[in-house]
């Protein structure tokens, strides 16, 4: 799968990874006191293989694999409200634009 899965506040978020498909730029944010997922605003472009941490409020994802090619990009973020739909498992394949990476 190669996801990174991130710690902020209250919620668990799950970032891009694969999936059997290939490459996928969903973020899913998982809300404990629902025991529910729900999508989140995606990646612009599917990455796995990356790193994810949290810090002071902010989401930082770095580096990764993008088919063959390696990224060097970092990014850091605030969450993008969500998609406005919930969800059964982690890394669907809902195609979208969002995120910078």
């Amino acid at each position: 799968m190669y996801l990174a899965v991130c710690l902020l506040g209250e919620h668990i978020y799950a970032v891009a990874g694969r999936d059997n498909h290939g490459t996928v730029q969903e973020v899913e944010r998982y809300e404990p006191r629902m025991n529910a997922w729900e999508y989140m605003a995606p990646l612009r472009k599917g990455v796995y293989a990356h790193a994810g941490a949290a810090l002071k409020g902010k989401m930082y994802i770095a580096c990764g694999r993008r088919g063959k090619s390696i990224s060097q990009n970092c990014t850091t973020t605030t969450p993008p409200p969500t998609a406005g739909r919930t969800c059964r498992t982690a890394l669907s394949t809902t195609p979208g634009t969002g995120w910078p990476l």
